[in-house]
């Protein structure tokens, strides 16, 4: 029970739970009709708008960023000592390759990732 609490993806999924919540009350926040005149509403969006941003930007801070790269930066590393009873548990990884020439194979590897 415990391994599965320790799967790169359940992390993965519980450090983006902060974002897919921002995003949410972001759509949820945004009116879909208006009653007020054209004058009114645009005073109005404009320091909405900023207050809508600095709302988002207290949701994504730099805790936030460093925890989603420390949980997805494992995934890219070689696949190597690991035990063999542990690599079933683990589940399937990312291809590694060493054997990149150039900038192409290097990208064409990156877009299967």
């Amino acid at each position: 029970m415990l391994g599965f609490f320790n799967n790169y993806k359940f992390a993965i999924h519980f450090q983006s739970l902060q974002f897919w919540l921002m995003l949410m009350r972001d759509l949820m926040s945004k009116p879909k009709n208006s009653t007020h005149s054209a004058a009114d509403s645009s005073a109005v969006s404009g320091s909405g708008s900023e207050n809508a941003k600095k709302k988002t930007l207290s949701f994504v801070n730099d805790d936030f960023c460093g925890a989603m790269l420390d949980t997805s930066f494992p995934r890219l590393l070689k696949r190597e000592k690991i035990l063999p009873g542990t690599a079933l548990s683990l589940g399937a990884l990312e291809l590694w390759s060493e054997d990149f020439d150039d900038k192409s194979k290097f990208s064409q590897y990156r877009s299967r990732l």
